[in-house]
């Protein structure tokens, strides 16, 4: 199925209490029937945001009708009201697993008044059954898209001003979407769906200087729970089709797996594809990362 470059309306609040988590899944059972099982969701992302940089990350992302895996940059508290929404993204259509979406969103005063920069790229190989580099940077001139080394789109003048001086997080999440004419019509039956990420790299802009962005941490995810920089969702996911639990994060074998199940069967226990510029490892004791 080919899927339009159609944008969900996209919610994150910024802090929700576990204690609410009953609460939250009930709502995902009135999204689909009450003769459905409720829908566990993922989203991983750092603490703290920055100003500008280049974010990488090594990931195989997720086919199926209806799912949205995802890389994206994001101010905190971009939600509220009185805020003006930023947020750039990497999405992968499950229903078009043979390319991606890029995206910006910018502006006040709710998700139809603000502005929505989006164009999806069509490729050759599909981008769910191995492992691609995808990168985003972010200067105070562009904002620049690029996969596996090759530039896929770069944006400058007056929209990448509009991003200038406000720190953004690095997120990662996979979730159900009920727009089917921009993602496909999501079947619960196929689940579960997981995103692996094999590492993650920041480096920081450096204006003035050659090369201009210069590594600051890099994550491997071969420890047997999450680096204090990470914290997990505890929210709807923007469709408030699924619960983001921590349950649904996973370090495994050198990588970090985020995953959309039924509620009843959490996080990922399985075999996870390797990488064939390594990284990822074979089976051996495994836990679940959760934010400290």
């Amino acid at each position: 199925m080919s899927c339009p470059a159609k944008k969900a309306k996209n919610i994150r609040p910024t802090q929700y209490l576990q204690m609410f988590v009953f609460l939250l899944t009930v709502s995902s059972l009135q999204v689909f029937g009450q003769d459905r099982e409720p829908l566990s969701s993922a989203e991983l992302f750092t603490r703290e945001g920055a100003v500008y940089g280049r974010y990488e990350a090594r990931m195989r992302l997720v086919a199926g009708d209806g799912i949205i895996s995802s890389m994206f940059l994001w101010k905190d508290g971009s939600e509220k009201d009185e805020e003006i929404w930023n947020e750039i993204d990497i999405e992968v259509l499950g229903c078009t697993p043979t390319g991606f979406q890029s995206a910006i969103h910018w502006g006040k005063g709710g998700w139809s008044d603000m502005t929505h920069l989006e164009t999806f790229h069509k490729l050759e190989k599909p981008l769910t059954t191995q492992y691609n580099t995808y990168v985003i940077e972010w200067t105070p001139d562009y904002i620049l898209w690029k996969l596996n080394d090759s530039i896929i789109r770069k944006d400058t003048g007056d929209i990448a001003r509009k991003f200038r001086d406000a720190p953004m997080q690095l997120r990662f999440n996979v979730w159900p979407s009920l727009s089917p004419s921009w993602a496909g019509a999501f079947v619960p039956d196929v689940l579960p769906k997981h995103q692996y990420i094999n590492w993650v790299r920041y480096y920081k802009y450096i204006p003035g200087k050659k090369p201009e962005f210069a590594l600051v941490w890099e994550d491997n995810f071969d420890a047997d729970t999450l680096h204090q920089r990470w914290n997990v969702g505890f929210w709807e996911s923007p469709d408030k089709a699924s619960t983001h639990l921590d349950k649904n994060v996973t370090i495994k074998n050198g990588a970090a797996i985020l995953s959309l199940t039924k509620t009843a069967k959490f996080g990922f226990n399985g075999i996870i594809p390797q990488d064939n510029q390594g990284g990822t490892t074979f089976p051996k004791e495994f836990s679940r990362g959760r934010g400290q």
